[in-house]
Formats: structure tokens, sequence, C-alpha cells
């Protein structure tokens, strides 16, 4: 079971947001349903929600005040909906030492106010300082995006040295492994990560085969890749967000008439909000590898759905190989300057990540990109 964040609407048309206990995102939207909720979006997939242990034994209010907490970062990643989200649980407390302060300062006693200005400063000082951690994992996201690989491995050395949720530290271990082999030692790439396996496949079926295929495609063997994609959606076969993650990998780099019969099954309603472009990319791919003319449309919406989160920096390589599949539509169609704006928008990612039938795709139709994709 895992609970899954969600929101929607109530009975009387108010916004609703919480979490709710479900075996998977079928599970979880007939619950919602039943419970009278309307216009319900998803906003987890049920692999990684397993693994979010913060999240068990929470009452009824407490997961509505993080439900509500986690919507509002994801909109906006900075420190200010942290601070808000402390004002608003200690609004009584900060009222009172405020109130001291300035008592000490109407009444003229420093000792009252320096200690009413140190309380205000640690109640939000010590979470600001706590911030500095997901500020740096921002950060990891940001220079892995381009490429920045020798910086990538600093911070995920900094951030091992704080004690982690094991959710955060498998994903530690993954990029880590990724940067190995794109560096040619897979196989030490793959043996760094191997712990992981047994549990996970309790916890959290079919999220180390999913995560280990991208060690296979960072280092360009995307047999490899396609077969443990394919292990990670046998283990979940009825998750909408694991059968449309290996329908976009065949579209891309295996058979697309495979890719069009599982996106033909894949329940849409039930997809994390976040996962509906990769509906448009998937077909747009299709399109593209058969030469039909919907492909500049569907990529062209599966790009406009990406900029939607454009402020988040983990949206940023999905962003960006769409964006370069986008770029070759818009030049069959014989929209070349689009097609290189487009191209330039988006190059440094593709330097980093694209794959090597795309990136050849790209330099002989649209225009060269410095790099050698993946």
């Amino acid at each position: 079971m895992s609970q899954l964040l969600y929101s929607a609407k109530d009975q009387r048309g108010r916004n609703k947001a919480g979490l709710i206990d479900a075996t998977c995102a079928d599970d979880a939207l007939a619950k919602l349903r039943a419970a009278g909720l309307t216009d319900i979006e998803l906003h987890d997939e049920p692999g990684s929600a397993g693994q979010r242990t913060d999240r068990l034994g929470l009452s009824e209010e407490e997961a509505v005040r993080l439900a509500e907490f986690e919507l509002r970062v994801r909109k906006d990643l900075g420190l200010a909906p942290v601070l808000t989200e402390v004002a608003r649980r200690g609004w009584l407390w900060i009222a009172i030492v405020s109130m001291v302060t300035l008592w000490g300062l109407l009444a003229q006693h420093p000792v009252v106010v320096g200690v009413g200005a140190l309380l205000l400063a640690l109640t939000f000082g010590l979470p600001a300082w706590g911030f500095r951690h997901a500020r740096r994992y921002d950060r990891l996201l940001r220079v892995s995006s381009v490429g920045d690989w020798a910086r990538a491995e600093g911070l995920i050395g900094a951030l091992r040295r704080k004690a982690q949720p094991d959710n955060l530290l498998f994903d530690l271990d993954i990029r880590e492994a990724e940067i190995r082999a794109r560096r040619g030692d897979v196989a030490q790439a793959l043996a760094g990560v191997e712990n992981w396996r047994a549990g996970l496949a309790a916890s959290a079926p079919g999220l180390f085969e999913a995560r280990v295929a991208s060690v296979y495609h960072a280092a360009g063997d995307y047999q490899g890749f396609l077969r443990e994609m394919r292990k990670a959606r046998e283990a979940l076969p009825n998750d909408p967000s694991r059968q449309l993650d290996l329908a976009l990998a065949e579209a891309r780099l295996g058979d697309p008439s495979v890719a069009r019969d599982l996106l033909e099954n894949v329940h849409s309603a039930a997809l994390p909000v976040h996962g509906r472009p990769f509906i448009h990319w998937t077909r747009g791919y299709i399109a593209l590898r058969r030469g039909e003319h919907s492909a500049q449309s569907e990529l062209g919406q599966a790009v406009t759905g990406f900029l939607e989160y454009e402020a988040n920096p983990a949206v940023w390589s999905a962003l960006g190989l769409c964006a370069g599949a986008y770029a070759l539509a818009l030049a069959r169609d014989g929209r070349l300057e689009k097609a290189k704006e487009t191209l330039e928008r988006v190059s440094s990612i593709l330097m980093a990540h694209g794959d090597k039938p795309l990136m050849e795709m790209i330099r002989r139709e649209v225009q060269p990109v410095a790099g050698a994709g993946r």
C-alpha cells in the first residue's frame, strides 16, 4: 500500500488535498470517487510513493497539512513556502514571542528584546538552515541536466554526509551509477546499486529495474535499457505510469508498434498529473519514427506540457529530449528556422542526455550539436 498525494473538489466544490492509502492508482481513484470527490488529480505514482515512510501513521489532519504543503512546494521550490508553512503552523507561538518582544522594546528591557529576537530567529532560522539540503539537491538536478558530472559528484557526496531517508540515498546511488556508466565502468556502476534490489522488490516492485534502466541508458546500452524497462512494467503490470514509461521507451528506442499497443491501454486519468505530457511525447515519437505528419502537433503539445513544470529541474531532461524530437519534426515539415531555434534552447541538455539515434538524425537534418549524446 502507498500513500498517494491527491487534489480534488468536494461535494460543495471546495478544493481538497490529502493522502489516500491505495494499492495502485486505479484503487486510489475508486476510493476518492466513492468519497464523493470530483476533478481528481493524482500527484504521485505508487512505486515512488511506497518509499515515503514519512507519510505513514499520520492523522487525517496531519495528512491534509502535509499534502497542502507538498503541493505548494512543487509549484515553488524556493525558501518562501517553507517559511510560510513555519509561520502557519507556529502562528500562536510567533504571535506570543512577538508581543513579548514588542513589550520589551516599549518597556526598554534589552534582555527581553534580545531573548525574543533570538527565539524568532531560531523559529525561522532553523528551518531555513535545514532547507540548504533541499537547495543542494536542487543544484544536483540542475547540474546533472546539463552534464556537469564533476559538480554532480561533489553534490552527491555532500548530500550523503547527512543522514538521509532511504529513498534519497537510493536516488543518489543511482545518479552516481549513471555517472560511472557514462565513463565506461558499467560493471562497477551496477555493482554499486545491487544492494537495493531485494529491499525494493518488496516495498516498491519494479522501482529498482526502472531506475537501473537509466544506468544502461547512460552507458549507451539501449537493449539493456529496454530490458529493464520491460521488467519494471512486469512487476506492476496494471500501473499506468509503468505502462506509459515502457511505451515511451519502445517509441524512442524499441518497436513503435509495441509502443502504440501499450499506449492505447494506458488509463490516462490514473496517471500523475505531471505524467500527462508523456502521452503526447510518446504519440509524437511513434509518429516521428513512422514519418507521420501528426508528430509535430503531438510533440509540440508535449513540450508545452513540460514547460508548465519548467521551474522544477527534475523535468529538464525530459523537456530537452522531447524538444529535440520536436525540432526534428519541425525540420521535416519544412520549418527549419523554428527547428534550429527550438534546438538552441535545449542543446546543453541534449549533449548530456540525447539518445544516439536521435542525435544522429538531428545532426543530419537540423544542425550539428556539439557533444556525443547517449
